[in-house]
Formats: structure tokens, C-alpha cells, sequence
């Protein structure tokens, strides 16, 4: 069965409506009906309330499905967004769970949502993010992302994560077919925090990455590469002897 956005989780009583309420601009508008507004007229809620929320979608079900606010885009052009938040020095988009997750991002195509919700099946997780046949996640430090990438840029294998910082620009790589997406600026693409602890990690997984950092010595990468009766077993990464001052070409 195909994913339906009009419905996204397969509900039952999914948007049940019990008819019309007010249908022109200035009309009250009546709970538990669909309302409309006179074509290009918004509605607003503004109010002055410090320490407060200016509106609040609650659902008052206790057990499965309750969803508080769902919001809806038609357009099937540039800039058709579902909801958007904006805050000039705050946060635009805030999510809290207490043990699911605090933000979702996904693109599902057609494939049909999973039956079990996903705080079963990713608990416990800050932000989540999965595409079907593209990027998981997608971060960027440094100017805005470019004109539209190359084909294979703009529907990339599917992988979990892509890190990019500063200038994006088409270019021609040795081997490759075709032009790719490359940054011009000296910016690092991504970090791990170092951790001073005196030995290695007692909880890993094939794959896991650790950065160590003893007194004045150059810190260390290890990766965890085996699994030995349940216990994980790290390999460090070797690295040159040499250092490269920033700045300098390599």
C-alpha cells in the first residue's frame, strides 16, 4: 500500500470532520468543521503573553495516535512547506520527547509507512533523519548551498549522513564522469570532541569511532572493528608522524 500524506500514519478516524463551518473571510469559526477563508486571506493569532504560547494544538486521547497540530501544503512547487518556524534570536523549530524522539525528518516516496511507530523502532534519539533513496541527514556549515547540484548530487546514493562546509561549486574530479559537488573553502567538514578518559570505550559497536586525548600528547582515533565474546575490540587508525600547520598545503 502506497504512503498516503493526507494520512500519513494510517488512522482510522484520521481528519474526521463533521461537515462545513464558516466558508468567508469574517465568519466564526466553528470547532470540529472545516473552515474556510476567502482565497489569499491568512488567519492570525497574535497576542502579547510573556512566558506563554500564542496558540496550543492539545490532544486530550491518552492512548494511541493522539497527534496535536498536523499541517498541510497543496503545492507541488518551489517553497511548498509544510509548517515553518521562525524565531530572530530563539529557536525556529523546538521538538522535546522524554524518551522518543525530539525531531523527524523523512522521505518516504511512496513507501508505505512502518506498522510500529518510531519511538519503537528508534527510541530515544534527538533528531532522526531517513530518506529511501537519498541523505539521512543532511549538514552544512559556512554560505548557503549553491545553485541546483549535478543529477548525482541531487539524488545521491543512499547513505546515512553528508557533512559539507563553506563554498559549494560544481567541479571535475580525476576518474569521474560528469562534474561533482566539491566546497573551495579550507573549512572542516565535521568534529569529534575528544574524550580524556584513561581507557577505552566498555560499550561499542563494529564501526564506532573514539577520539582520545592524553595530557599534551596528539590525540589518538580508534575505530572499533570486532566484536570478542560481546566485548568490543578497537584498532587505532594510523596516521602519519608528521604535522601539518593550518594553512599549509598538502
Amino acid at each position: 500500500m502506497a504512503f498516503d500524506p493526507t494520512n500519513p500514519f494510517g488512522f482510522n478516524d484520521w481528519l474526521h470532520l463533521h461537515g462545513f463551518g464558516g466558508t468567508d473571510t469574517g465568519d466564526d469559526v466553528e470547532l470540529g468543521q472545516e473552515n474556510l477563508a476567502d482565497p489569499n486571506d491568512t488567519t492570525a493569532i497574535s497576542v502579547v503573553a510573556a512566558d506563554n504560547a500564542a496558540l496550543v494544538g492539545r490532544n486530550r486521547e491518552p492512548n494511541h495516535g493522539a497527534v496535536g497540530v498536523f499541517c498541510i501544503s497543496d503545492s507541488c512547487q518551489s517553497y511548498g512547506i509544510g509548517a515553518v518556524g521562525f524565531c530572530p534570536v530563539g529557536v525556529g523549530v523546538y521538538g522535546i520527547s522524554q524518551t522518543g524522539l525530539g525531531v523527524v525528518g523523512r522521505v518516504v516516496e511512496n513507501d508505505e509507512l512502518e506498522g510500529d511507530p518510531l519511538e519503537v523502532l528508534a527510541p530515544r534519539v534527538g533528531v532522526f533523519g531517513q530518506a529511501v533513496g537519498g541523505v539521512g541527514v543532511r549538514g552544512h556549515g559556512g554560505p548557503g548551498l549553491g545553485r541546483p547540484s549535478p543529477a548525482d548530487e541531487r539524488r545521491p546514493r543512499a547513505i546515512g549522513g553528508v557533512f559539507s562546509a563553506g563554498e559549494l561549486q560544481d567541479a571535475h574530479i580525476p576518474g569521474a564522469t560528469g562534474v561533482h559537488e566539491v566546497s573551495v573553502t579550507p573549512f572542516a567538514q565535521m568534529q569529534l570532541i575528544p574524550s580524556q578518559s584513561d581507557t577505552l570505550p566498555a560499550d561499542g559497536r563494529l564501526g564506532d569511532l573514539f577520539l582520545a586525548l592524553r595530557g599534551d600528547l596528539p590525540a589518538r582515533l580508534f575505530i572499533c572493528t570486532k566484536l570478542s565474546g560481546g566485548t568490543p575490540m578497537w584498532q587505532e587508525v594510523q596516521m602519519q608522524s608528521s604535522f601539518l600547520p593550518s594553512g599549509s598545503p598538502f
